[in-house]
C-alpha cells in the first residue's frame, strides 16, 4: 500500500467515524460536579485523562463521560430529557 492509498483510507475512517466532543465545563455540568473535581481526578490518577485539542484542553466523548461518571459517582451516566443535571429521580 502506498502512502497516498493509506492517507486516502485514513481520511475516510475519520470522516466515518464522527465524535461528539464535550468541554470540561459541560462534562461537569453533565455528571453534576466541578469542573476542578474532573481535572483533580485526572492530576490524581483517578481517572485517565481524555484526549487534548490542540490548544491543550481536554475533549471528552461519550465513552469518557461514562468512565468519568463510574470514577467519581460511582454509577452510569445516564442523560435525562430535560437536559440538566444527572440526578436521581426523587419519588
Amino acid at each position: 500500500m502506498n502512502s497516498e492509498s493509506f492517507k486516502a483510507n485514513k481520511l475516510f475512517i475519520i470522516e466515518r467515524f464522527e465524535m461528539d466532543f464535550y468541554s470540561t465545563k459541560q462534562v461537569a455540568e453533565k455528571l453534576g460536579v466541578r469542573p476542578q473535581t474532573l481535572t483533580t481526578a485526572i492530576w490524581n490518577n483517578r481517572l485517565d485523562p481524555p484526549q487534548k485539542s490542540p490548544s491543550g484542553s481536554y475533549l471528552w466523548t461519550d465513552w469518557d463521560i461514562q468512565r468519568a461518571s463510574w470514577a467519581l459517582l460511582k454509577r452510569a451516566y445516564e442523560p435525562n430529557q430535560s437536559g440538566g443535571k444527572n440526578e436521581p429521580e426523587k419519588n
